[in-house]
């Protein structure tokens, strides 16, 4: 919807089990089995929109469903690009008396993984589980999470490292994640590089050596 009050429906589409064959990713089968979702308690997570996307909106229900969707320019329409069923589920069921304790906060929200990096991720996080997603719908990377949280993820970078890093604040504490750099990946980048390098000047040495062998040799003649 758009304006307060509501003045025109923007579109409307469907955010819970799209089908297509992209669900079940990552093993959330699994984690998701045995537990039964009522779909009067179904939960949605405030949408959020990518910046520099062009309008790409982006859902997340309590059932863990990510979707994306990107809204028309011209026409009240949106198009479907993918789901994502992940283990970023949550649930506030209502005590017998009605009331519910300890609401658990669902995340969800976009953010970049370096500082100053313009290019964008989702992170999804429910009472289980936290993911990070692409733009494009890839699983990037997911974490168990030590209780539900009360409040959304802080997202900062508490390390001085460059890295964007998570603050988790439960009932029962404050805890942090560190995003780290793989070591390993940044030896094989340097070492791609030395690669590169070496077969270059390789490549250059056997060029100047063709060149010269096909030049004619220059006799000498001696005068006496």
């Amino acid at each position: 919807m758009s304006g307060v009050p509501v003045r025109e429906q923007l579109f409307n589409v469907s955010i819970c089990h799209y089908n297509h064959l992209n669900l079940f990713h990552h093993g959330d089968f699994s984690r998701s089995f045995g537990r039964t979702f009522d779909p009067s308690n179904l939960e949605v997570a405030a949408p959020i929109l990518l910046e520099r996307s062009h309008g790409n909106i982006i859902f997340l229900t309590s059932r863990g469903e990510v979707s994306l969707y990107s809204s028309g320019l011209l026409d009240h329409d949106a198009t479907w690009r993918w789901q994502l069923s992940t283990g970023a589920t949550w649930s506030n069921l209502p005590s017998p008396s009605g009331m519910t304790e300890n609401d658990v906060i669902p995340t969800h929200k976009a953010f970049s993984l370096h500082a100053y990096d313009p290019k964008q991720v989702i992170i999804a996080g429910g009472d289980q589980e936290a993911v990070v997603i692409s733009p494009s719908g890839v699983l990037l990377a997911s974490s168990d999470l030590p209780a539900p949280l009360t409040h959304a993820l802080i997202l900062k970078d508490f390390s001085g490292d460059g890295l964007t890093d998570f603050i988790l604040v439960t009932s029962g504490g404050v805890c942090g994640f560190v995003q780290m750099r793989r070591p390993g990946a940044l030896f094989f980048g340097t070492l791609v590089g030395f690669l590169i390098v070496a077969i270059g000047v390789i490549l250059v040495s056997l060029h100047l050596n063709s060149s010269n062998n096909g030049k004619p040799r220059s006799s000498s003649t001696d005068y006496r």
